[in-house]
């Protein structure tokens, strides 16, 4: 592998718009987002610079990155 994207999917339910909700669910959510990065780094010999780690929320329908790979 020459890189990897965690995206893990939560089905928490967001108003539509409600930016300050969507922001405290992500960093409710970036302790567990940074363990899957660092596991998948290490599961598949990448450096951690080569993983990126995504939250999709099904409602609203948005996606935010949590960690940002730089050269994927």
């Amino acid at each position: 592998p020459v890189g990897a994207d965690v995206i893990d999917f939560k089905t928490d339910r967001i108003e539509a718009g409600d930016a300050g909700a969507l922001a405290a669910r992500v960093e409710a959510y970036r302790p567990q987002l940074e363990a899957y990065h660092r596991a998948a780094a290490k599961l598949l010999n990448l450096d951690a610079s080569q993983v990126s780690a995504r939250l999709a929320f099904a409602h609203p329908g948005v996606i935010r990155t949590v960690i940002a790979a730089s050269t994927l």
